[in-house]
């Protein structure tokens, strides 16, 4: 199981579902920059819970590795694939229908006709992801937070 860094805390507890709000901080929070401070943008999200958790606490999320690498491959790699497949796939169709060799911009459009496609199969992954919920992370443990500290970085388990 691969967890979160950070905790998420709890809104609302329907049954072994929880709703949890996660901060979505960019790359802009770890700036050094001075007097530039970005605030983190949240977002809530239903997930399933294997712990007592009530609204307020702080629970540990993670995923499956298996899950989490093949999403991540398939965000990154299958564009990738259809790209460089949509270019030699207009390259090869010019070559059989045509003696003279390609033009460039004639591979260019597909390449750019192979990324649509594999835009819309992550569109299509996503939406089946989605309904699956096999694909959304789970709340693994509770966790708290001593009372003289509101740093996120001294958490300690309490299960």
């Amino acid at each position: 199981m691969i967890f979160a860094q950070d905790p998420v805390k709890v809104l609302e507890v329907k049954g072994n579902k929880v709703k949890i709000q996660a901060a979505r901080l960019s790359a802009c929070s770890t700036c050094t920059v001075p007097g530039h401070i970005e605030k983190p943008d949240f977002f809530e999200i239903w997930i399933d819970s294997q712990t007592d958790a009530k609204p307020g606490d702080l629970l540990k999320v993670g995923m499956s590795p298996g899950k989490l690498y093949l999403s991540m491959s398939m965000i990154f790699f299958l564009p990738i694939l259809f790209f460089i497949g949509g270019y030699v796939g207009f390259q090869y169709l010019w070559k059989v229908f045509s003696q003279l060799q390609s033009p460039v911009l004639f591979n260019a459009f597909g390449a750019v006709i192979g990324l649509f496609i594999a835009l819309g199969l992550l569109r299509f992954f996503n939406n089946y992801a989605v309904q699956a919920k096999g694909f959304l992370p789970e709340a693994i443990k509770k966790v708290r937070v001593r009372k003289d500290y509101f740093d996120l970085d001294k958490i300690e388990t309490e299960y």
